[in-house]
């Protein structure tokens, strides 16, 4: 096989395709025998391969990216890194995987295009779990998104 990381029209690649559908054979073929390129985005959000990883919570296949050094700083259309994504969807589990790659301090306190940081979201989902893995990890609860609203401020609204 060569040039498995050509995207097709909407820009996803074969690589996207396995991470998407769970096919962790395949992901790691196309990664390691094949040189995929992990980072490739899709025309459409912006996603690389990494970013359906962590929404499917697929552990394993975060773990193949990382290891075929994906860009975990990558961001998509709405500026949110993998760890908004974890974070928006509650995915606890995931975050010693995606910190153990990179500088947290950066990473767990980094802005999406309207100011909100990962910890944003865990107060807007109620994901208590994952905002303690985010706190403990040196996320700052006052950290304001673009309108002065904090995590802390948006916990005590939703009583969390």
């Amino acid at each position: 096989m060569e040039q498995v990381w050509i995207p097709s029209v909407d820009g996803t690649t074969a690589l996207h395709h396995a991470v998407i559908y769970g096919h962790i054979s395949v992901a790691r073929l196309l990664l390691l025998e094949n040189n995929a390129c992990p980072d490739v985005a899709d025309n459409i959000m912006k996603c690389t391969p990494l970013f359906y990883a962590v929404k499917d919570n697929d552990s394993k296949i975060v773990e193949q990216l990382l290891d075929a050094n994906v860009k975990v700083q990558a961001r998509n259309a709405f500026g949110m890194s993998s760890l908004h994504i974890a974070a928006k969807m509650g995915k606890q589990t995931l975050f010693p995987i995606l910190l153990k790659c990179s500088n947290p301090t950066n990473d767990v306190n980094a802005k999406d295009k309207r100011g909100f940081t990962p910890l944003h979201f865990c107060a807007l989902g109620n994901h208590r779990a994952t905002a303690e893995v985010l706190l403990d990890n040196g996320a700052d609860k006052n950290s304001q998104d673009f309108d002065g609203c904090t995590p802390l401020i948006i916990a005590a609204e939703k009583a969390i």
